[in-house]
């Protein structure tokens, strides 16, 4: 005999929390976007049908442009890139992000010259901030940032129809800090226009935000929320993701310190841990020591 869980587990999860989100990976999958080239149709379906069955938020991770450069995540290579030439190899110039910008063209030809040079065996450049891009460039990357947010638009109207609500799942701090937690370098709200995010413009749109908190150092969490919510407008909620083990975490006062650094006064007004699937049961009971006032 098939016990509730079994049978009906989304019912069932439903009933036994106080509040169910519903974390769900958009944009993340080359095969699924070669499939459904139109992705903002594609991220609307998605997030009605994760919606549908009653969750009281939809967290909506990669609801915008990839990471900071080609290189992070899979790829490997020869040839030293500095992180400007990474940026450039990472910005996308397909039809449709082409057709939203007024001046691509110019942008796709200055950003090949640059990586070009360094492809021929010129030094990579020296930085890549927002302020250090070619005008043609930086024109092109502020175009980004409003499709991504005209995106979280959408979705979050979406979910709204379905009686959810929509977390969006700003990914910067995870790049930053991901494989040892430690970040450095400007805290990731003042990064996250790489991915082709402005915070405040998101966050005008959409009733949730999220940012991950991948930090060893509570200092460095307290700053990055503390950043977030300085800038996203009210009433949109703050969410900070915290990782309960390897590699930002070592002992259960440990993450109670990284928790109250996040939620401290003008900073989250909650926090995650992620994630249930990845850690080990002692880890797991770090939580409830991290979460005693």
């Amino acid at each position: 005999m098939q016990t509730g869980a079994e049978h009906e587990p989304l019912r069932e999860a439903r009933r036994l929390t106080a509040e169910l989100h519903g974390w769900t990976v958009f944009l993340h999958n080359t095969t699924l976007g070669l499939a459904h080239p139109d992705v903002r149709a594609y991220a609307v379906a998605l997030a009605r049908s994760v919606a549908r069955p009653g969750v009281d938020a939809v967290v909506a991770e990669s609801l915008h442009y990839g990471t900071f450069g080609h290189g992070y995540h899979h790829e490997r290579s020869f040839v030293q890139l500095g992180p400007l030439e990474e940026f450039l190899l990472g910005l996308c110039f397909c039809e449709h992000c082409v057709r939203r910008a007024e001046d691509a063209g110019a942008a796709r030809a200055r950003a090949g010259q640059l990586v070009g040079r360094v492809l021929d065996g010129a030094p990579p450049g020296a930085g890549a901030g927002a302020g250090e891009l070619p005008d043609a460039v930086a024109a092109y990357v502020r175009t980004r940032a409003g499709s991504a947010t005209s995106l979280a638009a959408e979705v979050a109207a979406a979910v709204a129809d379905e009686g959810s609500h929509l977390v969006f799942l700003d990914l910067t701090g995870a790049v930053k800090g991901y494989a040892d937690g430690l970040p450095t370098g400007p805290l990731a709200a003042d990064e996250a226009w790489r991915i082709g995010v402005d915070p405040a413009a998101v966050g005008a749109v959409v009733p949730g935000y999220a940012l991950l908190a991948h930090a060893r150092d509570a200092e460095r969490v307290a700053a990055d929320a503390a950043a977030y919510r300085a800038v996203l407008p009210q009433p949109c909620t703050l969410r900070a993701v915290l990782r309960p083990g390897a590699p930002d975490t070592v002992t259960a006062e440990h993450l109670r310190e990284r928790t109250a650094a996040a939620t401290g006064p003008g900073r989250a007004d909650a926090v995650d841990f992620y994630h249930y699937g990845l850690v080990p049961y002692p880890v797991l009971d770090r939580i409830p020591v991290a979460l005693k006032r």
